[in-house]
């Protein structure tokens, strides 16, 4: 069994000359177009060689455009991604947490109702005093008309959907605390799919169930003893052209289907040729359950210390990437930490970290968090921006400047490629860049791919705070 403790650099990509990747980058915007020409109708999408070649870089298109060959199983209309996860989740019964929402929604719909029922009655005896309140049964009833409405809807899409006709759709994981558990999961990606797009049904466009052929969806969980994990993520990685893994550490207000589905796109966009692996820990999945997330995130750290160190010792992997998100960098900074004060050669060493939109207080991260990470990397990234509303939210809760936010204080330490993508995200909240941005993706590309430092990503700018050195990522 390979246990390094080591995890060697990524090769260089192949010398190509000019011309041989112009023709391949070429190639691969002729075949785009003439697979839009096959699908008439349908709107125009980029994929990553598109992108690359739009922000001028030949060589990472061509190899885009090569890896755009990734064997992925494929199913009616979609693309199938295999996701190894590790989690912290307790399980919880799909049938007993479904029967549960539709109480809750019927006894808020009924609440409503009762209200509104009291206050017609009791409201025209006051609304001489307070003429405002003669508003406020006709609001209460319409507050119990669009529960009751919701609450029919919710039944209706559960009812026809049906019951899961494969034992492992049944097997799902909540928001409580939990052993650590390890496994697989397929993620669908349908052939429509577009770049930094994470597709899913809508109300609005009259969307009621998931489609694999129109949405990204999670078909099945199916968890595994460690040992069987580790052997056939071994054989994931053996199969693959240059033996390498990417591990995903997700951050607040994620539910476990959502980051599935988010580490199945980030590799399906990255035309990434190793094995996507998610670490998972119990979020509670809702905007008001920030302060639980933030407990947990402290406590899942041991967990993931051990699960990274048996991924460098048991996968077999010569490369292994390490992308973490927002409030995910807290646990992912807080293992590294750990492993940074085991002996040298025994440390293992990870390739790339990449910190995104990292919600971590900006001078920890640089005081006591930065100077460990570089000792676990051969390279340590961090994309931050001014336009992270969620980390700007953060930093009124806490009172502090945020890691990933540039606004007050931009983070630039040695050891640490900070990159600004201030210019790029375009988001409405600015804090999912990493995975909904087509430049950033492209990004992402050269460095996974190619271990390209900043200086030979081209569409990135060089500027200095002070003595130190950052960039700047243009349009």
């Amino acid at each position: 069994m390979q246990a390094p403790s080591q995890i060697d650099a990524e090769p260089s990509a192949e010398a190509m000359d000019a011309e041989d990747m112009e023709a391949k980058a070429e190639e691969a915007e002729e075949e785009e177009s003439e697979d839009e020409e096959e699908e008439p109708g349908t709107s125009k999408t980029m994929d990553i060689a598109g992108e690359l070649a739009r922000l001028g870089d030949l060589a990472g298109a061509a190899a885009a455009a090569s890896a755009a060959d990734t064997a992925y199983a494929q199913g009616d209309g979609c693309a199938l991604v295999k996701v190894y996860y590790a989690t912290d989740r307790a399980r919880v019964d799909t049938a007993a947490a479904r029967a549960t929402a539709w109480v809750m929604w019927l006894i808020a719909t009924l609440g409503c109702a009762v209200v509104a029922v009291v206050s017609s009655s009791v409201v025209p005896r006051l609304s001489n005093r307070c003429r405002w309140l003669r508003r406020l049964p006709s609001l209460v009833a319409c507050c119990a008309v669009m529960l009751g409405l919701w609450t029919g809807y919710v039944v209706w899409r559960d009812k026809l959907a049906g019951e899961p006709a494969d034992a492992e759709a049944l097997v799902s994981y909540g928001n409580e605390r939990g052993p650590l558990e390890l496994g697989t999961c397929m993620v669908a990606i349908p052939k429509s799919h577009a770049l930094g797009k994470m597709e899913r049904p809508s109300v609005l466009k009259l969307d009621f169930r998931e489609n694999p052929a129109k949405h990204v969806v999670l078909l099945g969980v199916s968890p595994q003893e460690s040992d069987d994990f580790f052997q056939e993520l071994k054989a994931g990685v053996d199969e693959s052209p240059r033996k390498r893994a990417f591990v995903f550490i997700h951050g607040y207000n994620v539910k476990f289907a959502d980051a599935a589905r988010r580490a199945a796109q980030i590799a399906y966009d990255l035309r990434y040729d190793g094995v996507p692996i998610l670490y998972t820990w119990p979020s509670q999945g809702t905007l008001s359950g920030y302060t639980i997330d933030e407990t947990n995130v402290e406590w899942t750290v041991t967990h993931l210390k051990h699960f990274l160190g048996q991924i460098a010792k048991r996968s077999g992997a010569s490369q292994v990437h390490l992308v973490a998100h927002s409030m995910g960098n807290r646990a992912l900074a807080a293992a590294l930490r750990e492993i940074s004060h085991q002996p040298d050669g025994q440390r293992p060493i990870f390739s790339e970290v990449v910190l995104t939109a990292p919600d971590i207080d900006a001078d920890t991260f640089k005081r006591e968090l930065a100077p460990a990470i570089v000792k676990t990397a051969q390279r340590v990234t961090l994309y931050a921006s001014s336009n992270d509303e969620a980390l700007r939210l953060s930093q009124s809760v806490h009172g502090y400047p945020r890691a990933g936010d540039t606004d007050d204080d931009l983070v630039v330490v040695p050891g640490v490629d900070t990159i600004d993508v201030s210019e790029v995200d375009t988001s409405l909240v600015g804090h999912s860049y990493y995975g909904a941005n087509s430049s950033v993706l492209a990004d992402l590309f050269d460095l996974l791919h190619q271990s390209k430092p900043p200086e030979e990503r081209q569409w990135l700018r060089e500027e200095y705070l002070g003595d130190s050195r950052y960039w700047v990522f243009q349009r």
